[in-house]
């Protein structure tokens, strides 16, 4: 398969995919670097926030992998950097766009370093990396993944948002999330098009993703269909996928979402911590491929 090398050629710099001069932006959200904390990085990652979720919500993350001695990219998809207009606008090639664009930032540091590359996206984000890299004739630039609620199966009734697209994309849909961690107070029909598209274009062949893969996710999870997961993984395709359950710890907020797993205060002090302990031997363990 075709490397990302010349892929990346044309890739805008993220100063000017923050700097829209179409929509307002945030300053708060914008695409952002958080450097290594130590001398020697030990790697890149990449990480990528869910639907209508504020991706700063994803800060904690990156704080955690840059402290680790990780440069971390922590993206923004379209329609999160806080613009209603630019939701309401959104396709899926608005994405595959978006995320073609992240991945190369990330992968010539990666290459740049000669460092490994790594990945680690929260529902929405899983899905849409794990959609380019599938329908993509590059091969998969990452050394290992983690994926968090992969919205890539989803149960039914998170299916009825689909239909809703038939009639309007610009239909903006009140969201249950919570009011802090929200990017806007509803979600456009036209982003829960662009990823109902996105989960249907999520079948086999599954070759170019089966590297090493943890997903995380809450047993009790509202949206995710976990027989959907382990019937994905079940396939041969995707025998360096495992799935690790977690459960939430006591937690400060007064309302919360079992789908919800980013960070202390939704995922509770002492699962987070276990959690990020997990995460960091899944990637700092030697593979399989690496042991021979």
């Amino acid at each position: 398969m075709k490397s990302w090398k010349n892929a990346c050629n044309s890739t805008p710099s993220l100063s000017s995919i923050n700097n829209n001069t179409l929509f307002k932006y945030d300053p708060k959200e914008l695409n952002q670097w958080f450097s290594s904390l130590q001398e020697n990085s030990k790697g890149v990652f990449l990480i990528l926030h869910g639907l209508n979720l504020k991706p700063s919500k994803m800060n904690s993350l990156s704080h955690f992998w840059s402290a680790s001695g990780y440069d971390v990219l922590r993206g923004t998809l379209s329609g999160h950097f806080g613009s209603k207009d630019e939701m309401k606008a959104l396709t899926k090639q608005t994405w595959e766009r978006d995320v073609t664009h992240l991945i190369c930032h990330a992968y010539q540091l990666s290459i740049k370093k000669n460092i490994p590359l790594y990945f680690t996206g929260y529902s929405l984000g899983a899905a849409v990396a794990i959609d380019k890299i599938k329908n993509s004739s590059l091969k998969n630039p990452f050394s290992k993944m983690i994926l968090l609620a992969p919205a890539i199966r989803v149960k039914w009734f998170a299916k009825l948002t689909k239909f809703l697209s038939f009639f309007s994309s610009r239909i903006m849909i009140p969201s249950d999330n919570l009011p802090n961690y929200r990017s806007l107070n509803g979600t456009s029909t036209a982003a829960y098009k662009a990823l109902h598209n996105i989960i249907d274009s999520l079948g086999p062949p599954y070759e170019n993703l089966n590297i090493p893969t943890q997903i995380f996710i809450d047993k009790n999870d509202e949206l995710i269909s976990i027989p959907g997961l382990e019937s994905m993984i079940d396939t041969e395709e995707l025998s360096k996928w495992s799935i690790k359950f977690i459960s939430k710890s006591k937690t400060t907020l007064k309302k919360n979402h079992d789908h919800l797993i980013i960070d202390p205060p939704t995922l509770g002090k002492d699962s987070w911590k276990s959690m990020l302990g997990n995460m960091k031997n899944f990637i700092e363990s030697p593979s399989l491929e690496q042991r021979h």
